[in-house]
This record gives structure tokens, C-alpha cells and sequence, in this order.
């Protein structure tokens, strides 16, 4: 390879969460719908990857623990 054009995955709340990077055999200039599509593919994997990350989060949060009135 001797090209690599890389864009930045964030989550819907702007968290950086990766890198989508495409390799090429020589450098090109993207046209207009080249960079949206390129730029819509990174926002569909930061979109992705926050739903598939806060339902993890739900699944492995602790259930409470109820205490006894006056045990701390």
C-alpha cells in the first residue's frame, strides 16, 4: 500500500471511539460523494459501536444492594 486516507469514529457524543482507514495503492483525490460517503461510514460506526457499547454497560452494571436500616 502507499496510500492511507483516515477519518475519525466518534460516538453520537462526540467521544472518539476509533479510526476508519483505507488503504489505496496510489494516491487519489476523493470527489465530493466520496468523502460524504466515507464520512457518513464513520458516523454509522460511531453510532454502532455507542449502541453496542451502552447496551454492554446496561448488561454488566451490578444489581443494587439493599441494606439494612442502620448498617453503615
Amino acid at each position: 500500500m502507499r496510500a492511507v486516507g483516515s477519518l475519525p469514529v466518534a460516538a453520537p457524543d462526540g467521544v472518539l471511539v476509533g479510526v476508519v482507514s483505507i488503504h489505496r495503492l496510489r494516491p487519489i483525490r476523493w470527489s465530493s460523494d466520496q468523502r460524504r460517503g466515507l464520512e457518513s461510514l464513520a458516523r454509522a460506526t460511531g453510532s454502532t459501536w455507542h449502541s453496542i457499547h451502552r447496551q454492554a454497560t446496561v448488561r454488566l452494571a451490578p444489581a443494587p444492594v439493599a441494606l439494612a436500616p442502620n448498617s453503615l
